[in-house]
């Protein structure tokens, strides 16, 4: 179950996989992950655009029930998580940020670098959620250093759920289990290495 400051939309599949998006904040909020995917081989552009709308009256009903959208965040500009943002943020009337134009946090939430799936990559952390985007993803270089180090940090923080861009909500002990699977082998890894 997902806290009050925080409410999901869930995209159609596109290519296999679903996008999550995320609205942070009681009053005031900014958006996560919009889901403006390109269209599908073989699909006629109308079905993003459908999609964009589909994003764009979610947002409207968020305000029509008093919760003003701020801003639109992106985690990290990898083309799912842009294409079509311009538009969606232009009909709302508020900004993109991303991680460049981030602070140190937004409407309440810590802005957490943490690369690894992208160099740029951020998250969002509010003390108890934390909003990963696509750090978790397997197509990541789940070996670097960045990415080690960013889970590490993540682990450390001790969030009682983890939101990403392209699974369903994560909680604590199963994250809790990920980052001690991945962290350990890695380090048994290392050790093997340097024993050779």
């Amino acid at each position: 179950m997902l806290p009050s400051n925080v409410e999901h939309y869930a995209s159609a599949p596109w290519m296999r996989e679903t996008h999550h998006a995320y609205a942070l904040g009681e009053t005031r909020v900014v958006l996560v992950e919009p889901i403006c995917c390109p269209p599908r081989p073989g699909e006629h552009q109308d079905a993003q655009k459908k999609r964009q709308l589909a994003w764009i009256l979610w947002a409207r009903d968020l305000e029509a029930r008093g919760r003003k959208v701020a801003a639109v965040v992106l985690t990290h500009y990898h083309e799912d998580h842009t294409i079509g943002v311009g538009p969606v943020a232009h009909s709302l009337g508020v900004p993109v940020l991303g991680p460049h134009e981030l602070g140190d946090a937004i409407e309440g939430w810590h802005v957490v670098r943490t690369p690894g799936h992208a160099r740029d990559h951020v998250g969002l952390f509010d003390g108890h959620t934390f909003v990963a985007g696509d750090l978790l993803e397997l197509d990541a270089d789940t070996r670097s250093a960045p990415f080690l180090r960013s889970l590490d940090l993540v682990a450390d923080m001790d969030p009682e759920l983890v939101l990403t861009a392209h699974t369903h909500p994560i909680e604590e002990r199963t994250f809790a289990r990920y980052c001690a699977w991945r962290l350990g082998q890695s380090a048994a890894r290392r050790s093997h290495e340097f024993g050779r």
